[in-house]
């Protein structure tokens, strides 16, 4: 195949004008524009694909199973995209041996549809559109994805406690949970800004408390889950699954049902995306956990509310990249609901893709109504339809269903809710619809669910399906009794056996070095647990040696079993464990035998221990920052008042909005000495109270057990921790007046040999607060004598097999670099040049085991562990 490709390149080489069909006129236009040195990210499609039409005819035919169903088409597409791509990637790398000034680099290669992306020059995508293999090659930045943004955003400070959102009640909620349908061992999975897990009505709910983060969370913008600043998935998700246990306040349909996310859409335009990126979220759909062989980690709907950035419609109704890939999820059996845009009054209004028909169900999409009117009238900025696709006229007419979608009050930030209108309101109750009607019925496809939303609509408007409501109003009671008619219900899960590892022994924050790792198994069903079980674990994603589960297990009570000593590095580890019982019979919940927790071990430092922020930096000093929505968080800035002090440390709750969120800085593990007179935490801030609706909180705790519990050295809040009285907005302290000191000797209740200590604030939008001089030790205050790595130095990579670049954020000044082994011995000394801010060494030639750098420039030292692997 390769040699073949070779030919017909040569032979294309003097072709001097693009071919015709093959490449887009969009690519067209801007190759022709460019200079001829140019490169174009394209996205190339391949002729040989999957055959989707004749899978579905063998599923219906021979009454495939769901879970099978999605194995076939897993392994079908992956199937017809290997061997055609894996040719097209050795020539590449062949092209590349040959034009070295003109090269060639693949990108992404997709499955889904059978594609990849790629960057080249244009004599290059010249010999691509002649080979028979490539259909299509358009310019990835073709078309861009954009959020639908809610039409209304208000601050909702209402709870229903004990209740639920009227929007539920229209849609039927209620009646699917008086049969004991709630969502139980569902799944959704949201394609939107991202998700705040921590927030109370969704928290319970997060795929991440029980499995590894890269099988429930796809991040483009973020690595770990986070939202955007309107935390639009937020309140998608909380209206499809929402519901907070200390209050009883159900604002999702599916309460019971668990979540996974991803975050490509985005609030900023400047920050949009291409809709290659959409197509590597809907990947990870079809196989979350990377493994192939596994069907049950799918979800069984995606929530859509985004759109494609472009207004040209043409060639989009039989585009690859939507025929195929809405196809593909719809034969695996998941549902895949869109919100139909904010766009309306007018007709044909209805956003990209939801445009695109494929048949009577495909693509799903849903307007908004009005849950408040009694008529529930459409909302005025709910997207019409017709589609302009060339299909039958019973399939252009759109939306296929409303919902509500105005005032809906959901969650955002962290533990705030409001009112938001819109359609990315409307769709979200489809989800969760979809997810109430799988548990009554998990055999069939989302495609049978979807349909049976569709078919038993309340008719509204116009009589028959309209461009307006579409068929109507979705109704769970008459989905519910369409699906029974032909299908038998299967009874809510109702097994007394349940087993829950409830938690981890280590905390978030815990030391380096050997650990006892410890997990707590609950038992919350109603029979006593016997028959024993096997414990699994993993760290950092390696599998351990398992644990043997062999005590019974009384109801309501726990058990803790050790796992065993591991060695943690300085650093952030993944601890994800499993218990597997040796029991025929089902649990009543599945997800919860498992649990994943993130823990940061940290450095060990000798008291006493004295910071610095007179660098105008908090990474330079060994602290930890630990600052959940990677926003707003502690910064340094310059201060008065305090003697050999101008820079500080500042929390500026008056510009967060996320209100409760904790932010801390974090000081390494203090090795405290057996033999001490005192152990002093010390330090000074500086506050300004507002008022008592606006108190923010400081908090320091200390820990003697490395971070399994945690003790209070001082907690204030509002007026309590103010140092002035003044009515100055920002303040800022200029003065020694404005500062106060706390000081308090923690030895008569420290019980350990390492002390962790932690600085967190505690926001609630109010003012400014300060820190500086913290120190902690026994003997002499070193503050403002005792600098912490004031040089910004890094290792990395640490731990290091070959060569480490040893990095100094400040630039290094008349600089030695000493290394020394564990035993003391000086293995390595250079210099660094002057004004340079890395050195690069190689560490191959050394033991394995740990090193000591100890880095001199501007007359400072600073000591880093380095691993040698």
């Amino acid at each position: 195949m390769l040699s073949r490709i070779l030919i017909v390149c040569n032979i294309l080489f003097s072709i001097t004008c693009l071919s015709q069909g093959t490449i887009d006129p969009y690519l067209t236009s801007k190759i022709t524009a460019s200079n001829q040195s140019s490169s174009f990210e394209c996205l190339v499609f391949f002729r040989e694909r999957a055959n989707l039409q004749e899978l579905a005819s063998r599923f219906y035919s021979e009454n495939t199973p769901i879970h099978e169903r999605a194995y076939d088409v897993l392994h079908s597409l992956k199937e017809a995209s290997n061997s055609v791509q894996s040719n097209l990637v050795d020539f590449v790398r062949a092209w590349n041996l040959s034009h070295p000034a003109d090269k060639a680099e693949i990108q992404k290669q997709f499955y889904i549809i059978n594609a990849l992306q790629l960057k080249a020059e244009s004599d290059f995508i010249q010999v691509l559109s002649s080979m028979p293999e490539i259909e299509f090659i358009t310019s990835s930045s073709r078309f861009g994805i954009h959020g639908i943004k809610p039409v209304q955003m208000i601050e909702a400070s209402s709870r229903s406690v004990g209740g639920h959102e009227q929007g539920l009640e229209v849609i039927a909620a209620p009646f699917m949970w008086n049969l004991g349908y709630t969502g139980l061992n569902r799944k959704l999975y949201t394609v939107d800004t991202g998700v705040w897990p921590n927030h109370p009505a969704i928290r319970r709910q997060w795929l991440g408390n029980h499995l590894p983060q890269n099988q429930v969370w796809f991040g483009f913008d973020s690595d770990v889950a986070a939202d955007k600043p309107d935390a639009h998935g937020t309140h998608v998700t909380g209206t499809v699954l929402g519901l907070d246990p200390s209050t009883s306040d159900t604002i999702g349909v599916a309460f019971n049902a668990t979540y996974m996310a991803s975050d490509p859409i985005v609030e900023d335009l400047a920050d949009i995306k291409p809709v290659t990126e959409i197509l590597t979220a809907f990947e990870f759909a079809l196989n979350p956990d990377g493994d192939d062989q596994t069907m049950d980690d799918i979800p069984d709907v995606i929530c859509n509310s985004w759109g494609v950035g472009d207004s040209i419609a043409e060639g989009l109704c039989t585009a690859p990249f939507i025929v195929d890939l809405y196809t593909a999820l719809d034969l695996a059996g998941i549902a895949v609901e869109y919100s139909a845009g904010n766009e309306g009054p007018a007709a044909g209004s209805v956003s990209l893709p939801q445009y695109v028909t494929l048949d009577s169900l495909n693509i799903f999409t849903v307007g908004a109504i009005d849950a408040a009117d009694p008529n529930f009238a459409i909302a005025s900025f709910s997207s019409r339809g017709p589609t302009s696709c060339d299909v039958p006229d019973a399939w252009k007419i759109k939306p296929e269903v409303s919902a509500p979608g105005v005032n809906v009050r959901s969650s955002v930030q962290w533990d705030q809710y409001a009112l938001y209108s819109g359609t990315s309101m409307a769709g979200p109750h489809v989800a969760g619809a979809v997810l109430l009607l799988k548990e009554a019925f998990p055999y069939l496809s989302g495609r049978d669910i979807l349909n049976a939303l569709y078919q038993s609509a309340i008719d509204l408007g116009e009589e028959g399906e309209d461009n307006t409501y579409g068929r109507g109003l979705i109704n769970l009671e008459n989905a519910y009794n369409f699906l029974s008619e032909t299908n038998v219900p299967v009874p809510p899960n109702s097994s007394e056996l349940d087993i829950e590892l409830a938690s981890f022994s280590t905390g978030e924050l815990t030391c380096s070095g050997s650990q006892s790792i410890e997990v707590v198994l609950r038992n919350i069903g109603s029979q006593i647990i016997t028959g024993g079980g096997t414990i699994r674990f993993w760290l950092d994603g390696l599998a351990q040696n398992p644990v043997l589960l062999e005590e019974n297990i009384g109801v309501g009570a726990e058990l803790a079993i050790t796992l065993g000593n591991f060695d943690l590095l300085t650093g952030n580890h993944e601890l994800y464990s499993r218990v597997d019982l040796n029991s025929p019979q089902e649990e009543r919940v599945l997800i919860n035998n498992s649990r994943t927790t993130y823990v940061r071990a940290l450095s060990d430092k000798q008291l006493p221990f004295g910071e610095s922020f007179e660098y105008n930096d908090l990474s330079g000093n060994d602290l930890i920052l630990v600052n959940p929505d990677y926003s707003n968080s502690w910064d340094t800035v310059n201060t008065s008042g305090l003697t050999s002090s101008e820079y500080s440390a500042r929390m500026r709750f008056i510009t967060y909005s996320r209100k409760g969120q904790q932010d801390a800085i974090v000081l390494p593990a203090l090795q405290v000495p057996q033999i001490a007179d005192s152990l002093i935490i010390k330090f000074d801030y500086a506050y300004r109270f507002r008022n008592s609706s606006l108190s923010d909180s400081l908090k320091v705790e200390w820990s003697d057990d490395c971070g399994s519990t945690w003790n209070y050295a001082f907690y204030k809040g509002g007026e309590d921790l103010a140092t002035i009285d003044t009515s100055w907005t920002l303040f800022k302290p200029f003065a020694s007046s404005h500062w106060e000191t706390f000081s308090i000797n923690i030895l008569n209740d420290f019980n350990g040999d390492k002390l962790l200590v932690k600085f967190s604030s505690v926001n609630e939008g109010g003012s400014i607060l300060y820190l500086d001089n913290i120190a902690i030790y026994s003997d002499d205050d070193p503050t403002g004598d005792l600098l912490i790595n004031p040089l910004r130095i890094s290792l990395q990579p640490n731990p290091a097999k070959e060569a480490i670049q040893i990095i100094n954020q400040r630039s290094f000044n008349n600089a030695r670099i000493d290394m020394y082994d564990i035993m003391g011995r000086l293995v390595f000394s250079g210099n660094p040049a002057d004004n340079s801010k890395v050195f690069s060494l190689n560490v191959s030639q050394f033991r394995k085991g740990v090193y000591f750098v100890n880095i001199l420039s501007e007359g400072k030292n600073s000591t880093e562990k380095l691993v040698v692997q």
